[in-house]
């Protein structure tokens, strides 16, 4: 049970994981129960056609924008270095803030609900959308639903993201 629950926890969207044992079970002896240590499941790698695909339509844009959510906290460097080749504006939701320094150039900060941000994202030609579900609590649009204006590339751990909220033009299963 401590196994599936961690290959849960460790293998798509990193999320809490909710063991339940009842008060026998955490009494009972235990000595029958293996202790070897159970290998975890590697994370997504992203297919090499879909990252061409991706970089020829980001070579291509007049106008990227690129939004980080909470799945791309521990990729910061990276976003950092992809932003600036680019030369693209980058938001975060609420749950990427920090990724980006305050202070960086071309960060909007965790300004993604704003008005004047949501209207960037219409006026954007190719949208980068990495570790963010672009959902209802990213946006705050309760009563109506995220306008983008060009094409999407979405990266997500989980690959019921990848077709929620916002389809995407290049879709990348993939730890960001």
């Amino acid at each position: 049970m401590l196994a599936r629950a961690f290959a849960v926890f460790d293998s798509g969207r990193p999320r809490p994981v909710h063991i339940e044992l009842p008060l026998d079970v955490i009494t009972a002896e235990a000595d029958h129960v293996r202790r070897a240590v159970v290998p975890t499941s590697s994370r997504p790698a992203p297919d090499p056609a879909k990252i061409v695909e991706a970089a020829q339509l980001l070579r291509q844009a007049k106008r990227p924008l690129v939004v980080l959510g909470g799945g791309a906290q521990h990729a910061g460097a990276s976003a950092r270095a992809v932003i600036e080749k680019i030369g693209a504006l980058a938001a975060t939701t609420i749950n990427g803030k920090g990724i980006l320094p305050p202070d960086h150039p071309l960060s909007l900060g965790s300004t993604l609900p704003q008005p004047p941000v949501l209207e960037e994202l219409t006026h954007a030609d190719v949208v980068l959308a990495v570790g963010t579900e672009l959902g209802e609590t990213d946006t705050l649009l309760f009563d109506s639903r995220l306008r983008l204006g060009g094409k999407v590339i979405r990266v997500d751990i989980d690959p019921e993201q990848l077709t929620r909220n916002v389809l995407a033009e290049v879709a990348i299963l993939s730890d960001s």
